[in-house]
């Protein structure tokens, strides 16, 4: 791995189970140890030792590793320190249309009916908020989680400031990511 790799990863949307390898001296009790790819992307830490240290994760709905030869960044969080490398993507195994698709928008409310949250659910979209941006009636969106609900990415997005989300109220959502550009009308 590092910026000079042919490529540690290859991308398969289909799903491919990757083991990434870190040897190196890890002092400390490792049972702690998390690891990330672009800060959103979990693998589960199969072994580890002062030594070595396995994760491993699906490659399965993953649409930011077709950002082919881009630096990715493997965050290794140890009980008392951050380890950062570089790791780059190869070539995908098969290629795929990663257009984005939005399946469905939900403004998410409080107790008291009051708006908190957009919760946006689709297929192709990015994990890794620095890849897509995402505009609600002309106002970019924070993301503010990302992950996998069965076959759909979710996002859970924060509110415009000056949004209305009155019953009944027409909103469009644009979301933008290196692949292509999605547009849903909903009603809150």
């Amino acid at each position: 791995m590092g910026p000079e790799a042919l490529g540690a990863i290859q991308a398969n949307y289909s799903g491919k189970e990757i083991v990434l390898t870190l040897t190196g001296f890890f002092p400390g009790v490792l049972s702690n140890t998390e690891v990330y790819l672009d800060n959103e992307i979990s693998l589960e830490l199969v072994s580890s030792s002062q030594t070595e240290i396995q994760a491993r994760f699906n490659t399965r709905n993953i649409p930011d590793l077709y950002l082919v030869g881009n630096q990715h960044t493997l965050s290794v969080f140890l009980p008392s320190q951050t380890l950062k490398v570089q790791v780059r993507v190869g070539p995908p195994e098969q290629s795929q249309n990663l257009a984005p698709q939005i399946l469905s928008v939900s403004v998410q409310r409080d107790s008291e009916n009051q708006p908190e949250n957009i919760l946006i659910k689709g297929q192709n979209l990015m994990l890794n908020s620095l890849f897509a941006q995402v505009t609600l009636d002309g106002q970019i969106l924070e993301t503010f989680e990302s992950g996998f609900e069965e076959q759909d990415t979710r996002l859970l997005l924060g509110l415009p400031e000056d949004g209305d989300f009155s019953p009944g109220m027409s909103h469009r959502l644009s979301y933008i990511s290196p692949f292509g550009i999605s547009i849903y009308e909903f009603k809150s």
